[in-house]
């Protein structure tokens, strides 16, 4: 027996294709039959990815290889295997696919592979996109933290890895990526963004807005001042009461009561950039814009 194979398919296969198909053929070119195992093994190239592979008689135990035992006479051929692939989103213009066969008694190694050049369309568009996949505007409370899920394409095998960052914070908020990097065609990163609460005391009851230390200590001075004034007499201590509760109303006008916080990332509405880098050969810059409200 002499086992010789044969690959082929119809057509350009575009990237983000799902479905594409290669027919493999194993014929036994020499006047005897095969003896014992024949296995086919597809090596797939980076950017297509096996999905189904069948044909009436083989045993397909992965998604690369097959494998019979029957008989091959001389001069006949196997019945054909499909192999089924997706296309990468970020697949070059042309991909060389390569199968073997091995086994079924034969000595004559050397017509054992054949190879299969494809041409990949390639989709049009910018070769790095970002898209926001939840809404754009998030609202939560000082200390706490929002997400932001993007997807990101890299529509060419040029650009490897690709880098995330984020700018325009406020004070006292960090951002981070999951995964930090990707360097697949598609995939879905996941942003969260956490910010400082304050650190001062969270007064009066039922507020539930922190306000500096000293602040904390202004209704207990004012009542302690209220209740010795109240005990004596005369004008003089009568106008040095309202001196210092005056004095300690222009206080509380100017830092504030605990209305306010202090310490901890601010209140209000910030636009944060989000910003995909490509860290190859051709470097590529996209963004896009979020917004969280601090509250």
């Amino acid at each position: 027996p002499d086992l010789t194979i044969a690959k082929s398919h119809s057509g350009n296969f575009t990237q983000g294709d799902a479905g594409d198909t290669y027919t493999i053929t194993v014929t036994n070119v020499g006047p005897s039959p095969t003896v014992g195992t024949v296995t086919v093994s597809d090596a797939v190239p980076a950017f297509l990815i096996p999905t189904a592979i069948a044909g009436t008689g083989w045993t397909c135990s992965t998604l690369t290889s097959c494998t019979r035992s029957d008989a091959l006479p001389g001069g006949s051929s196997y019945p054909p295997i499909t192999f089924t692939v997706s296309v990468a989103v970020n697949a070059p213009p042309s991909l060389t696919n390569s199968v073997t066969v091995s086994g079924g008694g034969e000595v004559n190694t050397a017509n054992d592979t054949a190879t299969d050049p494809t041409t990949i369309n390639q989709l049009p568009g910018p070769p790095l996109t970002i898209a926001l996949l939840v809404p754009s505007t998030q609202t939560i409370k000082n200390g706490n933290s929002a997400q932001w899920v993007f997807d990101v394409v890299s529509h060419s095998a040029t650009l490897g890895n690709i880098n995330f960052a984020c700018s325009g914070l406020p004070a006292g908020a960090a951002c981070s990526f999951n995964p930090q990097t990707e360097n697949q065609g598609d995939a879905q990163v996941t942003m969260t963004l956490t910010t400082t609460p304050d650190v001062g005391l969270v007064w009066p009851l039922g507020l539930g807005r922190p306000g500096p230390m000293y602040a904390a200590l202004l209704f207990p001075v004012i009542g302690l001042v209220s209740l010795a004034a109240a005990g004596r007499r005369g004008k003089k201590n009568r106008m040095r009461l309202v001196m210092f509760l005056g004095g300690l109303l222009v206080l509380m006008a100017l830092f504030g009561c605990g209305g306010t916080p202090h310490n901890g990332t601010p209140i209000g509405a910030f636009p944060i950039t989000v910003t995909a880098t490509s860290a190859g050969n051709s470097t590529v810059t996209t963004s896009t814009q979020v917004v969280v409200t601090v509250q």
